[in-house]
């Protein structure tokens, strides 16, 4: 647990060292806006962007394996509740 947020501050610290070295203003037109920025901190916000994408993305299907993993496990209960009441334990 604690491997993944020494990953987050870790990339967070480069993050910042990333955007504290490119300092170039750009201007960057979107969907017909007009953006002026530092370079380091459009890069930094376009990799965040895609980010946070992918993952939506990516959503959907982890929905449908966790339910159907959840569906197999139900099932697989009642396989085993059905065998146990076929096969009683022999009593010692």
């Amino acid at each position: 647990m604690i491997a993944p947020l020494i990953l987050v501050v870790v990339l967070s610290i480069l993050a910042i060292f990333f955007t504290n070295s490119n300092q170039t203003i750009v201007q960057v037109i979107v969907f017909g806006h007009t953006i002026k920025s530092t370079i380091g901190l459009l890069i930094a916000g376009t990799l965040g962007i895609g980010i946070v994408l992918g993952v939506l993305s990516m959503l959907p299907s982890v929905w449908k394996r966790s339910f159907d993993l959840i569906k197999r496990r139900e099932e697989l209960a009642q396989i085993k509740q059905k065998e146990a009441v076929r096969k009683p334990e022999a009593k010692l």
